[in-house]
C-alpha cells in the first residue's frame, strides 16, 4: 500500500511543507520512495527511531525519481522551493 506523504505547492523560497508518517508495526527493511517534482523544489526524506530521537536524513531530492530506502519507525518529508508542485509517496 502506498502512503502519499506530501502533495504541496510552493510559490516562493519562503514556502515549505512537512508530512509525517508512523510506519506500521513489524514493518522493516526497505521500501520504495517516489517523488514527483515539477518545479525547482527540494524534498528532504528523514527518519527517526522514536519521538526523543533526532531526525536522520536519508536523502535529498531535486528531481523526479524513485529508489529503495531504509524504513525507520517514523518517517517524514520536508519540501521547500521556488515554485511549482511536488508529491512524494512511501510504499509501506
Amino acid at each position: 500500500m502506498s502512503t502519499k506523504l506530501i502533495d504541496a505547492s510552493v510559490a516562493s523560497t519562503e514556502d515549505s511543507a512537512t508530512a509525517f508518517v508512523t510506519t506500521p508495526d513489524r514493518v522493516d527493511g526497505f521500501r520504495v520512495f517516489k517523488v514527483v517534482v515539477s518545479s525547482s523544489a527540494t524534498i528532504l526524506l528523514q527518519g527517526r527511531f522514536h519521538a526523543d530521537d533526532g531526525w536522520h536524513t536519508i536523502n535529498t531530492y531535486t528531481a523526479t525519481g524513485a529508489e529503495s530506502v531504509a524504513l525507520f519507525p517514523q518517517m517524514r518529508t520536508s519540501m521547500s522551493g521556488n515554485d511549482g508542485t511536488v508529491s512524494a509517496w512511501l510504499d509501506v
